[in-house]
């Protein structure tokens, strides 16, 4: 896997041997995983407890706002 970058206890992550859609994984700490598919912004659980409406709406503003470095990271390991 490949991190892309750190914002607090957030870990944003691309998976070269990873398939479409385009998306990035969020682990939360060690007990929690989602992804979040690019360019609509649509979470999908992964693994760990819920998180809440609060937490998502952070992480998806902090995608939303790295979104360019995701795509090239993800184009760098997929070419589409």
């Amino acid at each position: 896997m490949s991190k892309i970058f750190e914002c607090g206890e957030f870990v944003i992550q691309v998976w070269p041997l990873d398939h479409l859609p385009v998306h990035c994984h969020v682990c939360i700490g060690e007990s929690s995983e989602i992804k979040i598919f690019l360019p609509e912004l649509s979470v999908q659980y992964v693994k760990g407890k819920p998180l809440s409406s609060r937490v998502i709406k952070e992480i998806i503003e902090i995608v939303k706002s790295h979104k360019y470095e995701i795509g090239k990271e993800w184009r760098r390991f997929h070419g589409n």
